[in-house]
């Protein structure tokens, strides 16, 4: 089984060895012609971020930002015998970027991506017609959820692996896939622990994400009347509750980073051990430093060997807890996405 880790520089695959620790790899490419044809200036000058994204990490410092790098980083995961699949999975492209983008997806060919993350229907549509070599991985944003939608995206030529959700239960994972033999799926083994569902998070993450934001407010009934004492008792009880599970476990790497809230479906491997077309578990990390990314890769291939040997629970609660630095890790639950 594959580690499926996000890199920001073609430098950071030596780091991330994926002869020493059976990686792959996935990476943005944010090229600087795009930024100054479709960003908004004072956005992008004051937090990197684009108006018009080219993929679902729109910020500079989760894309590799030139060219030449990005081949180089295919170039050497060739050398090392490992896949790089370009996130083009902003959630639609509108029309008046159809000829930029047909220019971004010949620039990326040319530079030797043949793999690619993909949401939009109509570009999975397009490189499956125009670049037919390209294997394409449907996003997690897709929302797929059951087997009526993998049969449909299988109706793509190129679609060779789908990225399920991250909130999905292992036994959901495991009745789909097993369905699936001839095609490959991934899950999210630590991933942030985002309350919102993938596809359907509407969230405004320019400055900070709505979930996360330090609000304060007020309830009211639909008619405008205010909330009694009784319910409004019940549903701050819930905000407080909401935020101590989402900023539980937050950490600064080494970077200065802060990588938010660390949550965990390490545990489901043990459902999914024996479904053999399973053959990837995904990091939720680009953006963050390379330090952090090493950690959970290093966790993520201690699991695997673990649950492969017929380990438990226990054991793998327990190298999960040692590797993360934080004894009571997984006594708490506040990492825990399966609960």
């Amino acid at each position: 089984m594959k580690i499926l880790c996000p890199i920001m520089a073609s430098a950071d695959i030596d780091v991330l060895d994926p002869e020493q620790y059976g990686a792959e790899f996935f990476c943005g490419y944010l090229p600087e012609w795009w930024i100054k044809k479709y960003n908004d200036s004072d956005a992008y000058r004051l937090f990197k971020n684009l108006s018009t994204p080219i993929n679902n990490r729109n910020g500079a410092g989760a894309n590799i930002p030139r060219i030449d790098e990005l081949r180089s980083a295919v170039n050497k995961c060739r050398q090392k015998n490992t896949r790089l699949f370009l996130a083009v999975n902003a959630k639609y492209y509108p029309e008046y970027v159809y000829e930029d983008l047909r220019r971004y997806l010949r620039e990326v060919y040319d530079a030797g991506i043949r793999d690619m993350i993909i949401c939009d229907m109509g570009l999975i549509s397009y490189v499956s017609r125009e670049f037919p070599d390209v294997k394409i991985a449907v996003s997690c944003l897709n929302q797929i959820t059951n087997s009526r939608a993998v049969e449909f995206y299988t109706g793509f030529s190129g679609v060779e692996r789908i990225v399920f959700p991250r909130h999905m239960s292992s036994e959901e994972i495991r009745s789909i896939a097993q369905h699936f033999p001839n095609l490959e799926f991934e899950y999210f083994i630590f991933s942030n622990k985002c309350l919102y569902d993938d596809g359907y998070c509407r969230g405004v993450h320019e400055f900070t994400p709505i979930c996360k934001d330090l609000y304060f407010g007020e309830y009211y009934h639909c008619g405008g009347v205010p909330v009694g004492d009784e319910h409004k008792e019940i549903l701050l009880r819930n905000e407080h509750e909401f935020r101590l599970w989402t900023r539980s476990e937050s950490r600064i790497d080494l970077s200065g980073y802060c990588t938010g809230s660390f949550g965990c479906m390490a545990c489901a491997l043990l459902t999914l051990k024996d479904v053999p077309n399973i053959t990837s578990v995904k990091l939720s990390i680009r953006g963050h430093g390379v330090e952090e990314r090493l950690r959970q890769v290093k966790m993520a291939r201690a699991v695997i060997p673990c649950v492969e040997n017929s380990g438990d629970y226990q054991q793998i609660q327990s190298i999960v807890s040692k590797l993360y630095g934080k004894d009571t890790l997984c006594k708490t639950g506040m990492s825990c996405i399966m609960v």
